[in-house]
């Protein structure tokens, strides 16, 4: 079965959005997309959740409102397959200008690809859709002993600890 993402982005992003999928065109992989004229929302859900990836835009402004509850479904497809259905895997896309801090909690943990518009597709992202495969962040390297004493777990001590 072909690999067919849905690309998720903001309004502010549409031209990278629009260029991310010609790219993806020429590395023979097809998007999904909504049409004009579809009832949006339930098409949405459709599209969500019948897409085999799923690829987030995350541009100056960031995750967004749209984008974010976009997100939600796919998170929610990641952490919990149905049946033997496999993990959603989700790309995050970072644009010129952002940093992996940008990305909440649940999104930073999956690896991001910095992509500029009119530069080629980063090879990992192509070859990852290709493959149907999720990218987990491999930053969890540290040094030094893991446990903080009596201090409290900052952002930066993500690769140290996860839960709530």
């Amino acid at each position: 079965m072909p690999t067919i993402p849905f690309i998720s982005y903001g309004g502010s992003d549409m031209a990278a959005a629009l260029e991310l999928r010609e790219r993806l065109r020429g590395a023979d992989i097809e998007s999904t997309e909504l049409r004009l004229g579809d009832r949006w929302m339930t098409a949405l859900q459709q599209v969500l959740a019948e897409c085999s990836a799923f690829i987030v835009l995350v541009g100056h402004d960031g995750v967004q409102r749209w984008v974010g509850a976009e997100c939600e479904v796919a998170l929610n497809r990641h952490l919990s397959p149905r049946g033997d259905a496999p993990r959603l895997p989700i790309h995050p896309v970072l644009l010129p200008g952002v940093t992996p801090e940008a990305l909440p909690p649940f999104l930073a943990l999956f690896q991001a690809e910095h992509w500029s518009p009119g530069s080629p597709l980063p090879a990992g992202l192509c070859d990852a859709l290709k493959r149907g495969v999720e990218r987990l962040h491999q930053d969890a390297r540290f040094e030094g002993c893991p446990f903080l004493g009596l201090g409290t777990f900052q952002r930066k001590d993500a690769a140290l600890f996860f839960g709530r």
